[in-house]
C-alpha cells in the first residue's frame, strides 16, 4: 500500500514493511511531505548515547540538543491478585520468541473476566482492529449493553473456549516473531460481535444479509457512504436495533462529516 501511495527513497529505509501482526501500521497525512522537503530526516537506530554526541548503528554521529524517549508502557494485571486474567499463561506463550515477557490475558472478547463476567471487565485489552479509538468506543458500548441486559453473553464454557482460541492465535503468531500486542483479536469476528452486542446495526448493513440488500435498494447514498466514506461517530446512532437510541439527525450529520450536503 505504501509503495503504491508514495515514491519512497531507498535511503529512508521504509521498504519491506513488517506484517501487520508484528507492527501497527501508521498513516501520517503529512509525514511523506516532511521527508521530501527535508524537514524530517530519518536515521539509523541509536547504538549508544555519549556525553558529546549520539552514535548510530551505521557509525554516523549526531550532535543533538534534546532526546525524547517515547518508550510506552507495560501492561500488568497484578492488581487483581488471584483474579489476574493472565495468571494461567500457557508455557507455549512464555517460550514464544515474540512474547517478550508480556502478560497474555485470558478474556472473553478481550473485555470480560471469565471469573466475574457480570461485574469485572477490562479496557485496553482489545488489540487494534480499525483503530484504538474506535475499538474503545465499540468495546464500551458493547459492555454497556451486556451489563444492561440488552445483549447476552454465552455460557461460561463457550466464553472459555473463545478466550482460549484467541490465546492460541496469538501464540502461533508470537512463535514466528515479535507481535505488537498480545491482545490481538480476529478483526472481522470481533467487529461483528461488538457491533451486534452494542446494537449498532452497521455491519449487517454493509455485508451480504437482507439488511444490507434492503439499504442498498432503499437508501443507496447511505449504503455507499458507509462503505467508502469516513467512519465517524454519527454512524453509531443512525440505525434502531432496539438497544441504543437512534439520533434523528445522525444520517444528515454523517453526510456532512463526509463533505456531502
Amino acid at each position: 500500500m505504501q509503495d503504491e501511495a508514495f515514491d519512497l527513497r531507498p535511503e529512508w529505509g521504509l521498504a519491506n514493511a513488517p506484517a501487520m501482526p508484528q507492527k501497527i501500521p501508521i498513516i501520517g497525512d503529512e509525514f511523506y511531505d516532511l521527508l521530501v522537503s527535508g524537514a524530517v530526516t530519518l536515521v539509523a537506530g541509536v547504538k549508544r548515547v555519549l556525553e558529546s554526541h549520539v552514535e548510530l548503528r551505521d557509525g554516523n554521529k549526531l550532535d543533538v540538543d534534546a532526546i525524547i524517549f517515547a518508550i510506552g508502557y507495560n501492561k500488568s494485571f497484578s492488581l487483581l491478585g488471584p483474579y489476574d486474567p493472565s495468571r494461567h499463561m500457557p508455557q507455549a506463550w512464555k517460550d514464544a520468541r515474540g512474547s517478550r515477557g508480556r502478560p497474555l490475558a485470558r478474556l472473553y472478547q478481550g473485555i470480560f473476566s471469565l471469573d466475574f463476567p457480570d461485574s469485572l471487565a477490562y479496557s485496553e485489552t482489545v488489540g487494534p482492529t480499525l483503530s484504538a479509538s474506535i475499538n474503545a468506543d465499540l468495546a464500551s458500548m458493547a459492555l454497556a449493553q451486556v451489563w444492561l441486559g440488552a445483549s447476552k453473553l454465552p455460557s461460561a464454557s463457550e466464553m472459555a473456549k473463545s478466550a482460549d482460541a484467541q490465546n492460541q492465535m496469538v501464540i502461533s503468531l508470537a512463535k514466528e516473531g515479535e507481535i505488537f500486542d498480545p491482545s490481538i483479536v480476529n478483526t472481522t469476528e470481533w467487529t461483528i460481535w461488538a457491533d451486534r452486542a452494542a446494537g449498532l446495526g452497521i455491519q449487517d448493513r454493509i455485508g451480504w444479509g437482507w439488511k444490507s440488500w434492503w439499504l442498498w435498494l432503499t437508501d443507496y447514498r447511505l449504503y455507499k457512504t458507509l462503505l467508502d466514506g469516513k467512519f465517524v461517530p454519527q454512524v453509531y446512532r443512525i440505525f434502531d436495533e432496539g438497544k441504543r437510541k437512534p439520533w434523528k439527525d445522525a444520517r444528515e450529520s454523517f453526510f456532512k462529516a463526509n463533505g456531502m450536503s
